[in-house]
């Protein structure tokens, strides 16, 4: 028989050669969950909140972007487009305006989700990886 291959990740075993491959990966799947660490969990937490925010500017940014040459527009050009442009234009603006109350409502309803994060932090509870929280926090 050939070599047997070294593992690439540490193991418990004091001998990697008494051991398999697969089973150096079941000590490994089979360790107990690793200690809470608060310091850990304000970070988890800090990612999120700014994600959460990030995503609130950038909107936000790209609504007031399209409402402002829309505005201009308007009250530049007013009187040189027809009616129907000014009454479409007028509605565009106001349709931004309100995803742009949307998007707001939205932030703040993600934002005040993070209390109960905090919550569990201060009580010792560990909040999960960081994609479970994102997709808790979504929509």
């Amino acid at each position: 028989m050939g070599r047997r291959r070294s593992l690439p990740f540490p193991c418990r075993t004091t001998k990697l050669s008494d051991t398999t491959p697969r089973e150096a990966e079941w000590e490994i799947l089979s360790r107990p969950e690793p200690k809470f660490d608060k310091d850990i969990e304000l970070l988890k937490i800090s990612l999120v909140s700014e994600e959460i925010r990030t995503a609130y500017f950038n909107f936000n940014a790209i609504y007031f972007s399209f409402m402002i040459p829309v505005a201009i527009v308007e009250l530049g050009f007013g009187s040189q487009i027809g009616i129907i442009v000014y009454v479409g234009l007028l509605i565009i603006l106001f349709v931004l305006g309100g995803l742009t109350l949307l998007s707001t409502k939205r932030y703040l309803r993600r934002f005040s989700r993070l209390q109960p994060l905090i919550h569990n932090v201060e009580n010792g509870k560990a909040n999960g990886d960081l994609n479970e929280i994102l997709k808790g926090l979504g929509k």
